[in-house]
């Protein structure tokens, strides 16, 4: 079931905003995030090349990304990339069970714990020059 979108956030978060959703192919919908850093530059390497014989087409840095984190599982993993980062949001007439868009999941961090990097909204949409669709 698709959650009606009521509401975009547009505006920076800042780190420690909390109690993000995402949901993607693989993992589906979870929640419990919390944003750890901003307009951080992520590197992410073609085929999982990063390895000894590494060589810069294959590589390519992202720039304005979010890191969110979390200490348990489940967390986002590879395939879940293009899938929703968002926030439970109530509609314009108090209406419970819709989200506010927050991002779109870019890739997942090595490490310990859970660790997403995303795609402001905002961000998103200024690239693409489109704009989020809300539930009218």
């Amino acid at each position: 079931r698709r959650s009606p979108v009521y509401s975009v956030q547009r505006t920076p978060l800042v780190a420690g905003s909390g109690n993000l959703c995402a949901a993607g192919e693989r993992t589906l919908t979870y929640c419990g995030l919390r944003v750890a850093e901003t307009n951080v530059t992520v590197m992410y390497c073609d085929n999982n090349s990063c390895g000894d014989s590494l060589s810069w087409n294959q590589v390519h840095l992202l720039k304005g990304m979010t890191r969110a984190t979390k200490s348990s599982t489940p967390c986002s993993r590879t395939g879940d990339s293009g899938g929703a980062v968002y926030s439970p949001a109530k509609g314009p007439h108090g209406e419970s069970g819709g989200v506010r868009a927050v991002g779109i999941i870019s890739g997942v961090g090595t490490g310990s714990g859970c660790n997403i990097y995303f795609t402001p909204i905002g961000v998103a949409e200024k690239l693409f020059k489109a704009t989020v669709m809300l539930h009218s």
